[in-house]
């Protein structure tokens, strides 16, 4: 069966917001219960202000265990497939106006259940930068519950 719908399960990270500051860049917490694997997309549109070293903003991803995400921690770089490689859950920074607009992707192989994308916002961002991220789950137990 050529069916890959049936083998995913599709979720909000980060509803689309004009972002401007860390507090509104607070992910939604992904319950990966019942799916073996994860990959999250952050889509970044066009930024309002001139990105910069010190107007910028990063995308990382965060890990924990418990469901109301106070022992969130970073994810390390051996848990991540593809990102930053900085040690510290980087998915994508943005800092320059050739960045935007562009999507990023990276998956997670740790053991964490739930996870969630983080945006840091560095300098006055006065007109804001349209971001939003989006879940997969796949190698899921129950087939077929994709909503």
């Amino acid at each position: 069966m050529r069916d890959l719908n049936s083998h995913l399960k599709y979720l909000s990270a980060l509803d689309p917001i004009l972002g401007n500051n860390t507090t509104e860049g607070t992910g939604i917490t992904i319950d990966r219960l019942g799916s073996e694997s994860a990959e999250f997309v952050v889509q970044f549109g066009i930024s309002g202000d001139v990105l910069a070293a010190g107007l910028n903003v990063k995308a990382t991803l965060q890990h924990g265990d418990l469901a109301n995400a106070s022992d969130m921690a970073f994810v390390p770089d051996a848990d991540m497939i593809g990102g930053l490689v900085d040690g510290a859950g980087g998915i994508a920074l943005i800092d320059d106006p050739a960045e935007d607009p562009a999507g990023h992707k990276v998956g997670y192989k740790g053991a964490k259940r739930y996870l969630r994308v983080l945006l840091t916002f560095t300098g006055t961002h006065t007109a804001g930068i349209p971001i939003s991220a989006l879940a997969i789950l796949g190698q899921l137990r129950y087939e077929g519950k994709n909503s």
